[in-house]
């Protein structure tokens, strides 16, 4: 596993599709080497092979958390506030 996989693992980061997408737009727009390359679709299926070349899985949560709203900005935001907060005591 990756580095950068286990510090998003840890932090429990939500990562979506579009995400993933745009990342990969942003990083193809700063490599020199395929400028006078036309940039790939980002479709679906390119997705799905970059998530099983790396091993990016998804994990969906049950019951009670799996109901809750973490996907929308405003949750995702006052979550990292509570783990920031968190930070300041000892175990």
């Amino acid at each position: 596993m990756f580095e950068w996989q286990q510090k998003m693992q840890k932090k429990k980061a939500i990562i979506t599709r579009d995400i993933l997408k745009e990342k990969a737009h942003e990083i193809w727009q700063l490599l020199l080497q395929y400028s006078d390359v036309e940039e790939p679709a980002w479709s679906n299926g390119w997705l799905e092979g970059f998530k099983k070349r790396h091993n990016i899985k998804k994990y969906s949560n049950y019951r009670e958390a799996g109901s809750t709203g973490i996907k929308e900005l405003d949750n995702i935001c006052q979550i990292e506030v509570v783990r920031e907060k968190c930070k300041l005591y000892l175990l």
